[in-house]
């Protein structure tokens, strides 16, 4: 009867060349893993920000004292805290964008177009809202200027 006693010597070496691969390939999948997260999360953060200027749209073409209302979706996100920033003062330009965040950090942005107009808070700052949080906008005019009014609850 004939035995191999070489594939025993061997074997070592083969679990260390297997190891060695697997060490080097799983941080790659890792990171890709994470980039998709990311990008996944962004484009749920990207739809909200959509859905907000079309409610917001839809407030402003109907005319002044007309009211629409959306609730951001408390779903589980995959970013912790705000979710967009809008709004501002007549005169501020940043009024006619929305800004998706992650982690508190700018990411896109969805210009208030077709046609543009302002969303404009209370006190003529910037409003961060996130999941659960509830918005109000009404259509009203100042002057000889349209626009529409944002409150949050």
């Amino acid at each position: 009867m004939w035995t191999d006693t070489r594939g025993l010597e061997g074997l070592p070496l083969k679990l260390l060349v297997t190891a060695l691969i697997v060490a080097l390939a799983l941080p790659v999948v890792f990171q890709s893993l994470g980039r998709y997260e990311n990008d996944l999360s962004l484009s749920e953060i990207r739809k909200v920000a959509e859905r907000t200027k079309s409610v917001a749209l839809s407030a402003f073409l109907a005319g002044p004292g007309n009211i629409r209302i959306l609730t951001i979706p408390d779903a589980n996100w995959r970013t912790k805290g705000p979710l967009l920033s809008l709004g501002g003062s007549l005169d501020d330009p940043e009024s006619l964008w929305i800004d998706c965040l992650m982690q508190g950090n700018r990411t896109d942005r969805v210009f208030l177009g077709g046609p543009h107009f302002h969303i404009i808070t209370g006190d003529g700052k910037r409003c961060q809202v996130g999941p659960g949080d509830e918005l109000r906008f009404s259509c009203e005019i100042s002057g000889k200027s349209m626009f529409v009014k944002l409150l949050v609850s």
